[in-house]
């Protein structure tokens, strides 16, 4: 996988240097205030139960976080997991043309394969998903993984030795919203795109000894990093954290920690709930902490005159260095990055739950705990004195408690109602209950809680009423099948490009076509290999790749419905197919033969129509395998290349498949 350095023009590199040092500066001045905000937002989901003592209005007073955010948040990550990953295979893939029809099924299968065996897609959705419900907006990479270092390892005798491990796979992978950048006046990440950015960075954060191993790398890093300037990079060994991870170790140990005697811990002035509108750092080092920040840029760029290309460059910005350039390694042309949002906004940044809801959960916390201070204090007795009698400022009291006085108690003491009921307040949290939902679209419904309807709402009524108010996650998802059904094509565009070379360890010593192949079998693996190895068709011509599952409202009860209501119609078709052939077989040749053929085949196709409107993916296993006229002759099962099973055709095709396994790697 290597890559031919790249050749700046005169004064480019280093105006390319300083373009770049201007640029992430500026952009990480303008996003800092975004950056508090996410911090906010991320302590508002967690809303703990042990917050600091409250003054106002008197010592002790009612102090609750409600986690209104985390109701929904959870409720829309949940929706969103369950639907993608219902299905066992997360992509479908359609042919555009005639060409790709045979290998539609099996590019099908090879995704699934690569979800279950490498990606591990379940685990990147969860990332991505949580991120962009809570934050508004989630990032997936999609790239080609290739590595090759000198290990220590036992041979078969169980001597150490030293051997050359590689290991080659496409790979898919979250990253950071915090650890993304593109410019402040940017809308896109396509340059082409309208708003497109001419450059976008990802941060990466090394341990110093894995960049001293990139220093002395020649694979993946060709052609290698310049070892001159990791020396110089190496003097800038960071031992702070960044604000947002503080951030995030804050809210997983100290806000869960709890002190020797069982206690909560002491809350710090750092509690969310106090007013915090200042843009300080959180992090004060961490001496376990050791890194060094690069940004890979992919930036477009005129790196000789007149000619602007599309290029990969590490950068650390202290000393301004590059450290790596190339063009663009991918053949489709395309940055690595995908979007997906929970609700557009109006930049490149999506709106998310915790936007959303934050004013709505802290005026219904204030209201809360202001109807808690009400139940006390109306429920509270005050005390009234004459002075110099026999009660001390500050004394207990207590039940069953005597008092001892000098005359008539009537005299020397009275009690008072320390305040009355407001029926208002529960009023006004019910009105700002009604409008978050609103906002949020999230309630009763979404819930699960049909307690809100009338007893004898029919049940086409609730149905009518769960589709409604699943627009807003349907719009969601929407975004989120665009997003992934690219992130599938990718790793179609990038199998083409790398899947024969190298040979991976992680494989068993086999290239990742070798494996897919074994694993599709025959005559699937075939058809895989004639796609991948030998293109003749570029992927995003031949085939749409798009995510299998369909819309929120498609849960398990509805689905089991659907299901069986195709069940029973696919029963009652089941004789009448079988009896037009009969017909057709019997009356091979007449005119009743050939209309008893015709019906069969037009009501195989209207199934198959019916069960893609019904968000079938593979109806053709479903719907019978009625053809017109024969469609092979007395060879049987086509071979590879179009001849029959078993004949020279089939030899020619496997043979070839071999020719192809053998040049690999």
């Amino acid at each position: 996988m290597a890559n031919q350095r790249l050749t700046w023009g005169q004064g480019r590199k280093a105006d390319f240097a300083d373009k770049m040092h201007h640029e992430i500066t500026q952009t990480l001045g303008a996003r800092q205030a975004l950056e508090t905000q996410w911090r906010r937002w991320l302590e508002l989901y967690r809303a703990p139960a042990t917050q600091p003592i409250k003054s106002f209005p008197y010592e002790g007073a009612s102090n609750a976080m409600l986690p209104l955010i985390a109701t929904d948040v959870d409720q829309l990550y949940a929706k969103f997991i369950q639907t993608i990953q219902a299905p066992k295979n997360i992509w479908s893939v359609s042919p555009r043309n005639e060409r790709w029809i045979e290998a539609a099924k099996p590019m099908e299968d090879y995704l699934t394969m690569l979800d279950h065996s490498l990606l591990d897609m379940k685990s990147v959705n969860e990332k991505v998903f949580l991120e962009m419900t809570k934050l508004g907006t989630g990032i997936y990479k999609t790239g080609w993984y290739f590595e090759q270092r000198r290990v220590k390892q036992y041979d078969g005798n169980g001597v150490l030795v030293d051997v050359e491990k590689r290991v080659a796979y496409p790979s898919v992978d979250h990253v950071r919203l915090i650890d993304f950048l593109l410019p402040a006046y940017a809308y896109s990440i396509d340059p082409d795109a309208q708003g497109g950015a001419w450059w976008v960075a990802e941060r990466l954060e090394v341990r110093p000894e894995k960049l001293k191993g990139w220093a002395r790398a020649e694979e993946p890093w060709l052609p290698g990093m310049d070892s001159e300037g990791i020396t110089d990079v190496l003097n800038y060994i960071e031992k702070r954290q960044l604000d947002y991870d503080t951030t995030i170790r804050h809210q997983d140990y100290e806000k869960r920690g709890l002190s020797t005697g069982g206690t909560p811990i002491t809350a710090t002035d750092e509690d969310f709930d106090r007013d915090r509108q200042t843009t300080t750092s959180l992090s004060q080092g961490d001496p376990l902490v050791e890194k060094v920040t690069l940004w890979e840029i992919h930036a477009r760029y005129e790196t000789q005159k007149g000619q602007h290309n599309d290029i990969v460059v590490t950068y650390h910005i202290p000393t301004r260095r590059i450290l790596r350039a190339i063009l663009n390694p991918y053949d489709h042309g395309k940055r690595p990055y995908e979007v997906v949002r929970y609700f557009p906004g109006d930049g490149f940044y999506g709106i998310g739950v915790c936007e959303q809801k934050e004013p709505f959960q802290n005026l219904q916390s204030e209201l809360f705990n202001y109807q808690m201070d009400n139940v006390l204090l109306t429920n509270s007795r005050g005390i009234v004195a004459r002075e110099g009698g026999n009660i001390m400022p500050g004394e207990p009291i207590y039940p069953w408690k005597i008092w001892f006085t000098q005359g008539d108690p009537r005299a020397e003491f009275d009690s008072f109602q320390m305040a009355d009921i407001y029926p208002s307040l529960p009023q006004t949290y019910d009105l700002l209950n009604s409008i978050g939902e609103r906002r949020s679209s999230i309630g009763d419904l979404q819930l699960g809680n049909l307690q809100s309807l009338p007893s004898r709402t029919p049940a086409t009524t609730t149905q009518a009423l769960l589709e409604e108010g699943a627009r807003r996650p349907d719009l969601t998802l929407k975004d989120i099948r665009r997003g992934l059904g690219r992130v599938g094509l990718r790793l179609i565009q990038l199998s083409q490009q790398f899947i024969s070379s190298p040979r991976s360890d992680e494989l068993g010593g086999m290239s990742l076509m070798e494996i897919s192949v074994q694993s599709l079998g025959m005559p699937e693996g075939a058809r895989l290999a004639e796609k991948l190895i030998v293109p003749l068709e570029n992927a995003e011509l031949g085939i749409g790749v798009d995510v299998t599952a369909t819309s929120a409202t498609q849960n398990k009860e509805l689905a089991k419905q659907s299901l069986m209501g195709l069940l029973q119609l696919e029963a009652q078709l089941a004789p009448q197919f079988v009896q037009l052939m009969q017909i057709s077989e019997e009356m091979q040749g007449s005119q009743t033969g050939q209309v008893a053929l015709e019906s069969a085949v037009g009501m195989a196709k209207l199934f198959t129509r019916l069960l893609e409107q019904h968000d079938i993916r593979d109806p053709e296993q479903i719907a019978p395998d009625v053809q017109a006229a024969p469609a092979q002759g007395a060879g049987g099962v086509p071979g590879f290349n179009g001849g029959p099973a078993g004949g020279p055709g089939a030899a020619q095709g496997v043979g070839g498949l071999a020719g192809l396994l053998g040049g690999a790697g």
